[in-house]
């Protein structure tokens, strides 16, 4: 992933769809992102 934000934060990777933090969110892609890249149990913020 590129970083795209002055704190080398990578950028938006997708939005959430539904989930809760203590069991886990599902998550829809952005278009720009491939599904190889993203790692589970990977951190991210929220």
């Amino acid at each position: 992933m590129k970083s795209s934000r002055a704190n080398n934060r990578p950028g938006k990777i997708g939005v959430i769809m539904h989930g809760s933090l203590s069991h886990g969110v599902e998550v829809k892609l952005a278009a720009d992102q491939s599904i190889e890249d993203i790692k589970a149990g990977a951190f991210v913020v929220i």
